[in-house]
């Protein structure tokens, strides 16, 4: 993501976030991103999307990646996107 490794992990998140996005502690190392395992449907598109944003692009505001991230996650649930794997 924005030219960088990226590693993306469901699991469990501290607190009532859905997601959450670790820069790399050093350069070549990959970001970090987790997603709450319990999320479906456009929560999990609009999460993805939303930690993504923040690993593109660490100076984008946050309220440019959530309106961002909401209207990419939109368009890719009406254009029928789900849930298409199973979470372990």
């Amino acid at each position: 993501l924005g030219g960088k490794p990226a590693i993306i992990r469901f699991g469990v998140v501290d607190g009532d976030d859905d997601g959450m996005t670790m820069p790399p502690s050093r350069i070549g190392e990959p970001t970090v991103i987790l997603i709450n395992a319990k999320l479906t449907g456009s929560e999990l598109l609009e999460t993805l999307e939303h930690e993504m944003g923040h690993a593109q692009d660490w100076n984008a505001s946050e309220e440019f990646v959530a309106e961002s991230a909401k209207e990419r996650a939109d368009v890719l649930h009406d254009l029928g996107f789900r849930q298409l794997f199973l979470i372990p």
